[in-house]
């Protein structure tokens, strides 16, 4: 269904374990980012901004994802102004 926040944070959260358990950190950092963005398009500000930061955390070992998340981080920021 269109708008199913809870079904696609499930499906996000349920990815998220799988690269966990299978030691994929900066997979589970991207899915992090989108868990954040989620939270971001459905107005949960605060929500967004700590799941960014983790993501931002998560995935510095990549130099490309912790760019994205600090730009994800960014927007959110503007948006709040």
């Amino acid at each position: 269904a269109l708008f199913d926040f809870e079904n696609a944070l499930a499906c996000y959260r349920d990815a998220e374990n799988i690269y966990r358990t299978r030691n994929l950190p900066l997979l589970a950092a991207e899915v992090s980012d989108n868990i954040a963005y989620l939270y971001f398009s459905s107005g949960e500000y605060l929500k967004a901004l700590s799941a960014y930061r983790a993501a931002d955390v998560e995935g510095r070992a990549n130099n490309y994802h912790a760019a994205v998340a600090r730009l994800d981080q960014s927007e959110l920021l503007l948006e709040l102004n």
